[in-house]
């Protein structure tokens, strides 16, 4: 593994990770974050993390080739979804996303993104937000992105201020909490049309191997069979629905390609999201990536691996 670009690379961990007072205030006239965050450290402003991304070079893995954000973006040429994975409370995660994103911009100005982390009835809001008709504060509580998301809006701040500056398309991919919550109470057939309108227009049972995944997760803490089986139905709404909203997005006009950021259970042996799109999409149309440290590498998950030098830089593992 080459180390050259490792030592600049260094130089900047302390920065990036710098918590700071200029980032936007904990209270925004909105909930705070539900959700613990693996990380109290948050990156300082927009122009370090720009600085980091002109030497960013982690490794990236393809079977058994190696390559670089170069060559990455050749493999991915032509490619209509590219679905990056990641666990949401690591930071360092969403800096790797930003990295694949601006790669990839720079190679195809006609990309869009696609995000979990707000529900698609608030598209209007990121248009507004994405035109600078409204601010970023606007934007977190008229999303209502502490209630309904629950981790730290400024993890996710770098990949929406970028693709405001750059005039990039971002598209709100999630269900709605309160169809996704009634679901999980009362199962598929409570929902009233306009419910079903808010959702893919079909919900597909999901393969064998993602069933039997998701059964074995929620038994671990959930003994009733039949709140498993909803809980089974919820995640099966959540893949099928972002799956639809990206399929969506590629027909707007000036979208070829669409970049996805997603937890990685959503994409993972090609389950979830990935058999949902296929329905639509050759599976060489898609590509899927994962954010592995170079100490617990999984080949077998996604088609590529970003092997992220910050994680384990900053001795992170995930």
């Amino acid at each position: 593994m080459n180390s050259a670009p490792f030592t600049s690379f260094r130089g900047l961990v302390g920065l990036v990770v710098i918590a700071t007072a200029t980032l936007i205030p904990q209270k925004v006239g909105a909930q705070q974050p539900t959700k613990q965050n693996k990380l109290n450290t948050l990156p300082a402003d927009d122009h370090t993390l720009m600085r980091l991304m002109k030497i960013y070079s982690p490794p990236i893995l393809n079977g058994g080739e190696q390559m670089r954000f170069p060559k990455l973006k050749q493999h991915l040429t032509g490619k209509k979804v590219v679905l990056v994975g990641e666990i949401h409370n690591q930071f360092e995660q969403h800096v790797v996303q930003l990295g694949i994103l601006k790669n990839l911009h720079e190679q195809n100005s006609k990309l869009g993104i696609g995000v979990e982390w707000i529900e698609s009835q608030y598209q209007p809001i990121v248009d507004q937000y994405l035109k600078g008709e409204i601010s970023e504060q606007d934007l977190i509580i008229k999303t209502q992105f502490n209630e309904r998301w629950g981790y730290d809006y400024r993890m996710f701040r770098p990949i929406l201020s970028f693709a405001k500056q750059r005039g990039i398309p971002v598209f709100a991919l999630n269900a709605p909490r309160e169809v996704t919550k009634k679901i999980s109470k009362h199962g598929m057939q409570s929902l009233t049309a306009e419910e079903k309108s808010l959702i893919a227009p079909t919900i597909h049972k999901g393969s064998e191997e993602n069933l039997m995944m998701l059964e074995e997760h929620f038994s671990l803490y959930v003994t009733d069979v039949n709140k498993i089986e909803r809980m089974v139905q919820v995640n099966r709404v959540w893949d099928a629905t972002m799956s639809f909203n990206t399929l969506q997005a590629l027909e707007t006009p000036d979208i070829e390609q669409m970049i996805v950021f997603t937890g990685i259970n959503h994409i993972i042996n090609d389950t979830g999201i990935v058999s949902d799109l296929t329905r639509s999409l050759r599976r060489d149309q898609v590509s899927t990536i994962s954010i592995q440290t170079k100490d617990n590498l999984d080949h077998e998950i996604t088609d590529y691996i970003v092997v992220s030098p910050l994680l384990y830089v900053a001795g992170l593992s995930n």
